[in-house]
C-alpha cells in the first residue's frame, strides 16, 4: 500500500510552488514599488506559515522530519530572504544618502563598500536565490522520487 503522490503534489507542492513563482515575479516592480514587493512577500510568508500549520496538523506526528516539512520550511525561507535582502539594500542606500551630506576620506571608503555590498545583494536577488531554489527543487524531487520508488519496489517485493 503506497501513499498517493498525485494528491499531495496537487494540494501542497503546486500551491506553494506557485506562491514562490509569484514572489519572484513581483520583484519586477522593485524599483518603483518596493513597499509593494515587501508587502507581497510578507503576505506570502504569512500564507505559507498558515498553510504549513494546516498541513502539519493533518499529518501524523513523527519523531523525524518529513519531506513535506523540509519543503514547507524552504518555501517560507524564500520570501523571508527576499524581504531581508531588500531591507539590507535599503539600509545601505539610506546610509549612502546620509554619508553624502558629510564628505571626508572615510565616507569615500564607506561608499565604495556600500556600492559593492549593494551589488552583491542585487546579484543574490537576481540570480542567487533563483539558482538556489532551482537546485533545491531538483535535489528535493530527486531524493523524494528515489525514496518513493524504493518504497514502491519494497512493497511489490513483499506482496
Amino acid at each position: 500500500i503506497g501513499r498517493p503522490l498525485l494528491g499531495t503534489v496537487l494540494s501542497v507542492f503546486m500551491p506553494t510552488f506557485i506562491l514562490l513563482i509569484l514572489s519572484q515575479m513581483v520583484r519586477v516592480f522593485n524599483k518603483d514599488y518596493l513597499d509593494m514587493v515587501i508587502q507581497v512577500n510578507l503576505t506570502l510568508l504569512l500564507v505559507l506559515a498558515t498553510f504549513f500549520i494546516g498541513v502539519s496538523q493533518s499529518l501524523p506526528m513523527t519523531a523525524y522530519i518529513k519531506m513535506i516539512d523540509i519543503w514547507m520550511i524552504f518555501a517560507m525561507m524564500y520570501p523571508f530572504c527576499v524581504v531581508s535582502l531588500y531591507s539590507v539594500m535599503e539600509a545601505l542606500k539610506n546610509k549612502k544618502t546620509k554619508s553624502q551630506i558629510s564628505s571626508d576620506d572615510c565616507t569615500d571608503t564607506w561608499d565604495l563598500m556600500n556600492k559593492k555590498t549593494i551589488r552583491i545583494v542585487t546579484f543574490l536577488l537576481d540570480w542567487g536565490l533563483p539558482i538556489l531554489v532551482t537546485i533545491f527543487i531538483i535535489v528535493f524531487w530527486a531524493a523524494g522520487l528515489a525514496n518513493y520508488a524504493s518504497s514502491e519496489i519494497a512493497n511489490v517485493c513483499k506482496g
